[in-house]
């Protein structure tokens, strides 16, 4: 519960315009197809959404289980959002800044197996003032 009114609450804060937010940018991703190992398949509905505050330089990652601190690396042409696993392993997320083509590539462990898959998509790109 306190999860959820968590991600209710940072929702409801990016969507209010004041100026306290005027650092805020957000990133909706959606993701139609993936491949792993046993190849590519549709990816169901696979969604989700990162905060960054350009002012504090932070960036959490909205998804099903919660809130996650990310890491994130911003270029000419795109940005790069890196998360780091208890399990000493990462997921990134790639965004083209001109196009919004994306892709976020998982490297689980699960156990002491590797189960790495690779998702294709798209995301909303914040405009150039955000």
């Amino acid at each position: 519960m306190k999860r959820l009114f968590a991600v209710v609450f940072v929702l409801l804060m990016v969507s209010i315009s004041s100026n306290a937010l005027a650092g805020t940018s957000t990133f909706s991703c959606t993701f139609d197809t993936y491949s792993s190992p046993e190849g590519i398949e549709d990816a169901k509905d696979f969604a989700f959404t990162i905060l960054v505050d350009t002012i504090t330089k932070k960036a959490v990652f909205v998804g099903n289980n919660g809130l996650t601190d990310v890491l994130y690396f911003k270029g000419l042409y795109g940005i790069t959002f890196l998360e780091k696993l208890f399990s000493g392993t990462v997921q990134s997320t790639s965004i083209s800044l001109e196009t919004g083509q994306a892709v976020h590539s998982r490297h689980s462990l699960i156990g002491t197996l590797l189960v790495p898959s690779q998702y294709y998509g798209k995301c909303s790109v914040p405009s150039a003032s955000e």
